[in-house]
């Protein structure tokens, strides 16, 4: 009878395990996999990360509250849909350079904040139906790497243990997230974020500080080449050191055996490969 009981309690931990941390050669699954499908699975890539990352780059302005619900404790309905709200680009299109993110707080439905957009970004790569608010992947900035690592979707790296930055790397600190596109030969590095006005790429320091980087020539080259009108209005800033120093990452698995591919290579390219490759030059 005790034997009995001992194997029915091993029997009861192993399915309660299997349902609280479902596997798929060894990492977690995505989401999707549990949705029902009319076509064929979404492909999941690095690739195809950051070309839906831009996708509301230069016509997204910056909401303090974006992409979140009413109540302000997970995401709105905007960031579990697939594609861009039409509303975003109208509201975009009305502003001027004098744009003050402080005046617009909670309009919740015009744009994005930084967690806003990559809890989007990060719906529209594993899902390919619209979902429910307070689903989805918003939360705050500073649990995003390490909450999306927990999942089982890439390795953890605190701050101060980071060695390097590639393409598709989350960061997030206690006040900010942001998406890596690539690194410079002089140590800066390419970003998609939402940061006021809005949704932009931006170059980051050089690693020694100066603000003459390669990160931000490109940054400028290409938000003037591919969003002439939102150039017009906001010239892209250089960001300041601490997306180098204060920042946790997550960095995506992508062996052989996982869900997520990197078959472009992307992660192994300087930020402007990857910029020609995701946009096609």
């Amino acid at each position: 009878m005790k034997k009995r009981k001992e194997m029915w309690l091993i029997a009861f931990v192993f399915m309660l395990a299997l349902y609280t941390y479902p596997v798929h050669s060894f990492y977690a699954l995505p989401q999707p996999e549990e949705e029902q499908y009319t076509g064929q699975l979404p492909e999941f890539s690095i690739y195809r990360l950051l070309k839906i990352a831009l996708q509301p780059v230069g016509k997204t302005m910056y909401i303090w509250g974006g992409g979140w619900n009413e109540e302000d404790t997970a995401a709105g309905i905007e960031a579990v849909s697939l594609g861009l709200s039409p509303n975003w680009e109208k509201y975009s299109q009305k502003q001027n350079r004098h744009y003050d993110y402080t005046a617009t707080r909670y309009q919740i439905h015009d744009g994005l904040d930084c967690s806003g957009y990559v809890g989007w970004v990060i719906y529209n790569l594993l899902h390919t139906i619209d979902g429910i608010e307070g689903e989805g992947y918003v939360m705050k900035a500073r649990k995003m790497a390490k909450t999306f690592a927990e999942k089982g979707w890439g390795e953890y790296i605190p701050a101060g243990k980071i060695k390097d930055y590639k393409a598709g790397d989350i960061m997030s600190s206690k006040t900010h997230v942001y998406l890596v596109i690539g690194t410079c030969e002089d140590g800066s590095i390419v970003v998609a974020h939402a940061s006021p006005p809005g949704v932009q790429i931006n170059g980051t320091v050089c690693r020694n500080g100066s603000r003459n980087s390669q990160a931000a020539e490109l940054a400028d080259y290409y938000m003037n080449k591919y969003y002439p009108q939102w150039y017009a209005k906001y010239k892209p800033e250089v960001k300041e050191i601490s997306y180098l120093t204060n920042y946790h990452q997550m960095r995506w698995h992508t062996e052989d055996n996982f869900w997520l591919k990197d078959e472009e290579g992307l992660r192994n390219m300087k930020a402007d490969q990857v910029l020609q490759k995701i946009l096609g030059e």
